[in-house]
């Protein structure tokens, strides 16, 4: 629930039962630094797949890397 003071949008705050509940101004985003935001968070999270993705194909390599080493030598990785 929302209502419009004196040009402000309010939230109700939580109070206890049957007591007044007084309102408080709901913090409004600038545009441009939501926009900002969500470009950081993006990269972000792309970022973080990426060094995901590097790991798990190397750790990959690694094991193909001595599957081959052992069919080849018939030695085993301690």
């Amino acid at each position: 629930m929302t209502d419009e003071v004196n040009g402000q949008t309010t939230e109700p705050i939580s109070a206890p039962f049957g007591e007044a509940v007084p309102m408080r101004p709901i913090r409004r985003e600038n545009a441009l630094f939501a926009w900002a935001r969500a470009i950081v968070l993006g990269v972000q999270d792309t970022a973080k797949d990426v060094v995901d993705e590097g790991r798990r194909g190397a750790h990959e390599a690694y094991d193909a890397y001595w599957r081959r080493y052992e069919a080849k030598t018939k030695h085993r990785r301690r």
